[in-house]
């Protein structure tokens, strides 16, 4: 690379960093370019869908450069359009060509008036070109001369792309600002670098608060480990996740969002992660109401979860001893992937009979698709949670129709009343804890700095 080039492009780029637009560097690049090269015309243009060759920076304003305002290129094949810069977009490539070719002849004698013996043109990104009018067709033709624009159009290029890049994500910036739902940016260890304004307003943390803290503070303690080493999983691997989160604000308030969390960062590395919240609590709140009236899921035929949460509530009001067990499917998730939306579907209800034939009457929900919860009233008997797993196990393993073999992988956390818990939602962070495999040791401690736990 001309160190030249490089020296005379560096001050531009410090300049499109600290703020300045486009605009404010192309005309300096333009001047800088034109003098190194002793060209009467140096231009960055830009084509436009209406077909017109749009001038957006120049080294001068002389009479060529009158005449290129008067009558444009065009890239569209019109009178116009044979141009250096047409044939340069239809050959995707450098071209150049002297004043003596006919398709230089709308701009000619403006050239000749300037002392241009040739012009060259070099497309570039997104729609832009550098355009260089020449002294002498040496310029083009002599290589050492010819790096030289070419490693002029080569600056441009990255010039353009840094400044597009700045552009759109200043862009992002000002859109989550303005974004009415709770944004925050961490980075890869889980500490807040950025909130939006809607996160103060909805969760009371002023920026000072929030800053350089862990979003934990804003956590309701509600979910497992199992919950977070799948998000910590999801997101470390460079894949953005979604799921609902029961959250609370600075004075205690719980809602309930759906929350996604997309990582992002440079070179293929992740190096941060945004997180976006939107407050779903009136439609969990409805849903809430019908589950109640509902009492029973019309597609499982299982409890529905509130019915389910109620039924357990009134199990502990009442002093029972019970077992309250999770059942996860851990093999749901590729099939889910390996056979579609609708056919997994067909599948879970076929689980979900087989599932009731074993329970035999005991109550059970699935709060998620291919998680279950059972409240097991006989929890002492040996039949009773000792053997259901294999139960379950030998029921699942049994072909199903259309599929075959189903890997499903069920497995089981049992948490007893009152021995383990005398809440619903203790009992079932005690189950929970038990299913949740030992991750690799590193991505433990951060699942566990994340969730609060020692």
């Amino acid at each position: 690379m001309n160190a030249d080039i490089e020296s005379c492009c560096a001050p531009l780029y410090r300049r499109v960093m600290t703020g300045a637009t486009l605009d404010d560097v192309l005309a300096p690049f333009c001047e800088t370019l034109a003098r190194m090269l002793d060209a009467p015309l140096v231009l960055v243009c830009r084509t436009l869908d209406s077909g017109v060759v749009h001038m957006r920076a120049s080294s001068d304003e002389n009479l060529l450069w009158a005449d290129l305002q008067r009558l444009p290129e065009r890239w569209d094949g019109t009178i116009a359009g044979a141009g250096p810069a047409a044939r340069a977009i239809q050959r995707r490539g450098p071209v150049w060509l002297p004043i003596a070719d006919d398709g230089f002849l709308p701009w000619r004698r403006a050239a000749e008036s300037e002392g241009v013996s040739a012009a060259g043109a070099w497309p570039l990104p997104d729609g832009h070109l550098l355009q260089v009018y020449a002294r002498h067709e040496s310029l083009f033709g002599e290589p050492s001369r010819r790096r030289v624009v070419d490693d002029a159009a080569a600056e441009l290029e990255t010039l353009l792309e840094s400044a597009g890049r700045l552009a759109r994500h200043e862009l992002l910036a000002h859109a989550l600002e303005q974004h009415a739902s709770p944004a925050f940016v961490t980075d890869v260890e889980g500490s807040i670098v950025w909130i939006n304004p809607a996160f103060s307003r909805v969760y009371g943390y002023a920026a000072q608060e929030a800053l350089g803290r862990n979003p934990r503070m804003i956590q309701s303690g509600d979910h497992g480990l199992r919950y977070y080493r799948e998000l910590w999983d999801t997101i470390r691997s460079g894949r953005a996740w979604h799921g609902e989160t029961l959250d609370r604000s600075h004075d205690g308030t719980a809602r309930t969002v759906w929350q996604t969390i997309s990582p992002f960062g440079s070179d293929g590395r992740v190096t941060h992660y945004l997180a976006v919240h939107e407050d779903i609590s009136e439609l969990r709140r409805r849903q809430r109401e019908r589950d109640l009236r509902l009492q029973q899921d019309p597609l499982t035929g299982l409890l529905t979860p509130e019915a389910f949460e109620q039924a357990v509530a009134a199990s502990i009001e009442h002093g029972s001893a019970f077992a309250l067990a999770l059942l996860s499917l851990r093999g749901a998730g590729h099939l889910r992937r390996t056979v579609g939306s609708e056919a997994f579907e067909a599948a879970l209800c076929e689980v979900c009979i087989r599932l009731r034939d074993v329970l035999g009457g005991q109550d059970a929900c699935m709060p998620a698709p291919g998680e279950f919860q059972l409240m097991l009233r006989d929890r002492d008997e040996p039949d009773t949670t000792g053997s259901l797993q294999e139960k379950v196990t030998t029921a699942l393993g049994r072909p199903f129709a259309g599929f075959g073999e189903l890997d499903l992988q069920p497995r089981f956390g049992v948490a007893r009343h009152p021995d383990d818990g005398v809440s619903y939602r203790s009992l079932v962070k005690h189950a929970d804890r038990q299913l949740a495999c030992r991750p690799h040791p590193r991505a433990r401690r951060q699942v566990r700095a994340i969730v609060g736990e020692p």
